[in-house]
C-alpha cells in the first residue's frame, strides 16, 4: 500500500487546488452578482422616478399642441374673414368709383345741355 500513497497525496493536492480555485471563482461570481443586482436596482429606481416626469412632459406637450392647433384654427378663421372683408371693400370701392364716374359724366352732360339752351 505504500506505493499508492504518493498517488493519493497527488490526487488530494489536485482536488484541494480545484476546490480553492472553485471557492475563488464562486466568490468572484457572488461579487459580480451583487454588483449587477445593485446596478439593476438603481436603474429600476431611475426609471420609476423618470416615468412620471416623462408622462407630465408628454401631457404638457400634448396640451401645448392642442392650444397651438386651436390658435391656428382661430387665426385661419380670422384671416378668412379679413380676406372676405377686403374683397367686399374692394367691390364697394369699385361700385363707388363707378357711381362717381357715372355722376360726373351725367353732371357734365347736364351742364352742356344747359349751356346749349
Amino acid at each position: 500500500e505504500e506505493p499508492h500513497k504518493p498517488h493519493s497525496s497527488v490526487a488530494v493536492g489536485v482536488l484541494e487546488d480545484k476546490k480553492e480555485k472553485t471557492v475563488v471563482s464562486l466568490s468572484s461570481m457572488r461579487s459580480e452578482w451583487t454588483n449587477s443586482k445593485h446596478i439593476l436596482g438603481m436603474l429600476k429606481q431611475y426609471l420609476e422616478d423618470q416615468m412620471p416626469v416623462d408622462t407630465k412632459g408628454m401631457e404638457e406637450e400634448t396640451a401645448a399642441k392642442a392650444d397651438a392647433t386651436a390658435g391656428k384654427t382661430a387665426a385661419e378663421g380670422d384671416l378668412g374673414a379679413m380676406v372676405k372683408l377686403l374683397q367686399n371693400t374692394k367691390e364697394d370701392l369699385a361700385a363707388a368709383i363707378a357711381t362717381y364716374m357715372h355722376d360726373v359724366v351725367s353732371h357734365e352732360a347736364t351742364a352742356k345741355s344747359r349751356v346749349k339752351h
